[in-house]
């Protein structure tokens, strides 16, 4: 399973103790939907095998309440406890570990040790867990649930606890799910029937392969199905004007890429492949599906990019599971293979230009007291995670395709799928399918980039040229790096007049130095010039953006004098808001200069530092006569909304950024957007509609010296 919120997440191996090794490892569920009551009403008939104690637990949602229990046919009693997690032998659940609204169910088995028993369960209830924002906006953050049933659809996954639940069980099941005549259902695996009966609609779904959790999403669909080679394609989408063209338009990029990736890896490991679309705004990948919101599903790159992604995580993470407890190695893998790859299949401009925006998240987001070694990612839930776990594991994999090679590397994914398919996998078995594709003994790397926090962070220094016998050229140098020193195959380019030569430096300790010779005359030299390596950047190669205001441990926010502007009152209650995040302070006048100096700061409207903040603009970009002018024209003020980001004027190290919306009602929604752009130096709104962005240019590396003569 991935989602891109809330991570369901069992450690099988510490679970078990807990209990003996009972385990269920099947499920044939009944289960009907009351959208307009938000009530279940579910039947579960679930196997055991192995049990060793006559007690055995399962974890069930709170307010679904037992009707009755069976076992073999015969009614059976049970008693309902508080949960209690010590008893669970430390399994790992969710982003922060913490379980909400489960109790534990015990009952007492008969039998020896390996018996097969089935147990029957009817229970039913109330499932509303409400939408809820992420505690701090980021991007491609997205409101959670761990479970609702409302009448815009329906939404149960592990952590509803709507199923008897065994941490860390891997388990088949049957599913047959009712609904309302209008609506349609979608869970994991094959869709054996649909039809309607008694005015419902009920769709039977079978997940033959080892499942982490059940899946059933619902809602007032039309179902559509085109096929792929013996792989049905499936849409869920609400009946709208553009609804046969998102069918059409998704189906081709789902064949495109699950023949994509079919070819590089391994043939797709389910039956179908369907998209479905969602009442809020998620992007989320489940085995055999992905849920998408209905913004989301029509912004025009989704087809061609995110979906993808999506589509790569039916071999990552949802067909080679994560061991939790390890590290999550499969969105680093996941984002490599899609995001990063489509990148590359436009230029070597276009990766390299990637490749610099992930170490410009790094650099932005992560701070020394929020930064982790990647054994210790599990899933995002703000920035700085997501900038280690995305950013650095996709650098990660990037730098490993390297050291072995690309052809190794396409091996090596094939190893792991065909030797982990449906299994938890931790970093040991990333590394041993590479190793086994390549040759190569990968330990060094793998304890380097994973189980080692922080960033190598270098310089070029002592760079001096000459010319030798022969009318020759000579050029030597120094990487140097920080403490304490990683191990690096630093690239270094040399510009000559007859173009770039290259060498590798070999760095093992904190300086290494290099020489090169030509018969071409150089003009500059260049360190790691395209960003190959996981690396802090200096601030001076990457530009202002967004995100370094955005990723600042402690901000302050200036606002405008009372009545300046008719957005005021609602810029005041945004600062509020935000001021109730740790480090973010709220100033009405001009911060004390020793304060400006060390400070990120937000100008919310026009303040006291107007002038100022214009100064360190880049040229061409300013506010004239009532117009905004930016690199892409000019834009009226008063029906455009800016965000703009620029140096620090004191500290080059810090930034500083500008809200000038275009009028109160704009503010709300905007505040909203402006953690997903974090990349850019400049925004523009009309509405709440972006009509204009883009990036600022660099200031230029340390890591490049020209060469006089």
């Amino acid at each position: 399973m991935r989602r891109m919120g809330t991570v369901f997440a069992f450690v099988a191996a510490l679970a078990s103790t807990a209990f003996g090794t009972a385990r269920i490892v099947e499920h044939d569920i009944r289960a009907a939907i009351d959208p307009y009551r938000s009530r279940l009403e579910a039947f579960d008939r679930f196997t055991i095998v192995g049990h060793e104690t006559s007690v055995f637990r399962f974890l069930l949602n709170e307010r679904l309440e037992i009707v009755s229990m069976e076992l073999g046919g015969a009614p059976i009693q049970w008693r309902e406890e508080s949960l209690d997690r010590s008893r669970w032998g430390g399994a790992v659940y969710g982003e922060d570990s913490s379980w909400e609204g489960v109790r534990e169910i015990a009952i007492n088995l008969p039998g020896r040790a390996g018996d097969s028993l089935r147990v029957s369960i009817d229970y039913q209830g109330v499932v509303v867990d409400s939408l809820r924002a992420p505690a701090v906006g980021y991007e491609r953050s997205f409101e959670t649930t761990s479970g609702l049933i409302e009448t815009r659809g329906a939404y149960l996954c592990g952590p509803t606890f709507w199923v008897p639940t065994v941490p860390g069980d891997l388990f088949t099941f049957r599913l047959e799910a009712r609904v309302p005549r209008d609506w349609e259902s979608v869970s994991q695996g094959a869709l054996l029937a649909r039809f309607e009966e008694g005015g419902s609609r009920i769709a039977r779904w079978r997940a033959a392969d080892p499942m982490e959790e059940v899946y059933l999403v619902a809602g007032p669909y039309v179902f559509r199905e085109a096929d792929f080679n013996g792989t049905k394609i499936q849409t869920f989408l609400y009946e709208a004007e553009d609804a046969e063209r998102l069918h059409d338009t998704y189906i081709d990029a789902a064949t495109t890429f699950l023949d994509r990736y079919s070819r590089a890896i391994a043939p797709y490991p389910f039956p179908k492949f369907a998209l479905v679309e969602n009442f809020w705004q998620t992007g989320f990948g489940m085995p055999s599906f992905t849920l998408l919101g209905a913004q989301v599903i029509r912004l025009p790159f989704i087809p061609r990019t995110s979906f993808g992604h999506e589509i790569l995580h039916n071999w990552w993470g949802n067909g080679v599971y994560v061991d939790w407890g390890k590290g999550n190695w499969c969105e680093g893998l996941t984002a490599y293979g899609a995001d990063y790859a489509y990148k590359e299949d436009q230029g070597a401009l276009e990766a390299a230009a990637f490749r610099r925006g992930e170490l410009q998240k790094f650099r932005n987001y992560v701070s020394e007291n929020e930064d982790f070694p990647l054994v210790r990612f599990r899933s995002r839930s703000d920035a700085a995670t997501q900038a280690i776990g995305y950013s650095k594991g996709t650098m990660v994999f990037h730098m490993l395709r390297r050291e072995i090679g690309h052809r190794a590397f396409v091996e090596g994914q094939r190893n792991l799928f065909r030797d982990r398919r449906f299994q938890p996998s931790d970093w040991g078995h990333v590394r041993e399918a590479f190793e086994r594709a390549s040759g190569a003994d990968l330990e060094t790397f793998f304890r380097q980039w994973t189980e080692r926090a922080g960033a190598p962070a270098l310089r070029l220094a002592d760079v001096r040229s000459k010319t030798i016998r022969g009318g020759r050229y000579e050029v030597k140098g120094t990487v140097v790096q920080e403490k304490p020193a990683f191990r690096l195959d630093v690239p270094v380019r040399i510009e000559t007049e007859a173009g770039p030569e290259s060498l590798v430096v070999y760095l093992t300790g904190e300086k290494k130095s290099f020489e090169w010779k030509g018969d071409a005359r150089p003009l500059a030299v260049a360190v790691d010039p395209v960003f190959h390596l996981f690396r802090r950047l200096h601030r001076e190669e990457i530009p202002a953006s967004l995100s370094q205001t955005l990723g600042a441990d402690s901000v302050w926010i200036v606002l405008p004098e009372a009545g300046a502007s008719p957005a005021d009152s609602a810029l005041r209650a945004l600062a509020e808001s935000w001021a109730a995040r740790p480090g973010v302070r709220i100033a009405k006048e001009a911060l004390p200069e020793d304060v400006f100096a060390r400070s990120t700061v937000w100008l919310f409207g026009s303040t006291v530092y107007a002038e100022r903040f214009a100064e360190t603009l880049p040229a061409g970009t300013e506010r004239t006569d009532g117009s905004w002018k930016t690199p892409q024209g000019d834009f009226s003020a008063a029906s455009h909304s800016v965000v703009l980001t620029a140096r620090h004027p004191i500290d080059p190290d810090r930034s500083w950024s500008l809200f000038d919306p275009q009028g109160p009602e704009a503010v709300p929604a905007l505040a909203r957007k402006i953690p997903h752009y974090g990349k850019y130096g400049y925004l523009v709104f009309e509405g709440t509609e972006n009509v204009a962005k883009g990036e600022w240019d660099d200031g230029g590396s340390p890591l490049h010296v020209e060469i006089p003569w």
